[in-house]
Protein backbone atom coordinates (compact mmCIF):
# COMPACT_ATOMS: atom_id res chain seq x y z
CA UNK A 1 0.00 0.00 0.00
CA UNK A 2 2.69 2.07 -0.24
CA UNK A 3 3.61 2.34 3.54
CA UNK A 4 7.15 1.10 5.07
CA UNK A 5 6.48 -1.66 7.94
CA UNK A 6 7.95 0.81 10.72
CA UNK A 7 4.88 3.20 9.80
CA UNK A 8 2.39 -0.04 10.10
CA UNK A 9 3.66 -1.25 13.09
CA UNK A 10 2.57 2.58 14.57
CA UNK A 11 -0.83 1.83 13.68
CA UNK A 12 -2.93 0.99 17.15
CA UNK A 13 -6.40 -0.71 16.90
CA UNK A 14 -9.28 -1.03 17.40
CA UNK A 15 -8.99 2.75 17.83
CA UNK A 16 -12.55 4.42 19.37
CA UNK A 17 -13.99 1.30 20.93
CA UNK A 18 -15.79 1.49 23.67
CA UNK A 19 -19.61 0.84 24.20
CA UNK A 20 -20.99 4.42 24.36
CA UNK A 21 -19.01 5.44 20.73
CA UNK A 22 -21.98 5.00 18.88
CA UNK A 23 -22.35 7.90 16.90
CA UNK A 24 -19.71 9.64 14.92
CA UNK A 25 -19.33 12.74 17.74
CA UNK A 26 -18.45 10.14 20.39
CA UNK A 27 -15.53 7.79 17.92
CA UNK A 28 -14.18 11.14 17.13
CA UNK A 29 -13.70 12.30 20.81
CA UNK A 30 -12.55 8.58 21.54
CA UNK A 31 -10.26 8.95 19.22
CA UNK A 32 -8.86 12.54 19.67
CA UNK A 33 -8.29 11.37 23.44
CA UNK A 34 -6.00 8.71 22.15
CA UNK A 35 -3.77 10.63 20.03
CA UNK A 36 -3.56 13.20 23.28
CA UNK A 37 -2.99 10.52 25.67
CA UNK A 38 0.10 9.04 22.95
CA UNK A 39 0.87 12.94 22.43
CA UNK A 40 1.36 13.10 26.74
CA UNK A 41 3.54 10.04 27.05
CA UNK A 42 5.92 10.84 24.34
CA UNK A 43 6.11 14.29 26.11
CA UNK A 44 6.82 13.19 29.39
CA UNK A 45 9.15 10.13 28.00
CA UNK A 46 11.40 13.04 26.47
CA UNK A 47 11.21 15.11 30.47
CA UNK A 48 14.87 14.72 32.69
CA UNK A 49 13.91 12.96 35.92
CA UNK A 50 12.88 15.26 38.54
CA UNK A 51 14.76 14.80 41.61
Amino acid sequence: LGWSREETEQIRAPVGIFPKARDAHTLALSVLAEVAAVRLRQEDSCLPPSS
